[in-house]
């Protein structure tokens, strides 16, 4: 006989996955709750913003300046060069306050995970 198309196990409804579900509600950025880190007792945090080696040049360097300066904070910087493997920590004029603004004008100037609290 004609060959006959195989019967949808499950049409429609079944086959459609439930949404995920999320056990916890993303915090806002910066609401972290007191006390959440206690495994790093001393050792104060630092700011790591990594150069790849496609955008180290002058302007790109002196655009980061006038950011990292612009956001003044207790948070020493230090850079890294993808290309020499090199790490540079900053004088403390330039440390910061880490912030949503400060890490999305450095990715837009150095590319997404260029910087990074540590």
């Amino acid at each position: 006989g004609p060959a006959q198309p195989p019967k949808a196990a499950s049409r429609g409804g079944a086959a459609a996955a439930p949404a995920p579900r999320r056990e916890a509600a993303p915090a806002p950025a910066g609401a972290k709750p007191a006390g959440e880190a206690p495994a790093a007792p001393k050792r104060a945090q630092r700011v790591y913003v990594k150069i790849a080696a496609g955008r180290e040049n002058p302007a790109a360097l002196e655009r980061l300046k006038q950011l990292l300066v612009a956001h003044p904070g207790p948070l020493s910087t230090v850079l890294f060069y993808e290309r020499d493997q090199k790490m540079l920590a900053l004088s403390e004029q330039y440390n910061v306050k880490p912030s949503p603004e400060l890490f999305g004008a450095i990715e837009a100037l150095l590319g997404k995970g260029a910087i990074a609290v540590k």
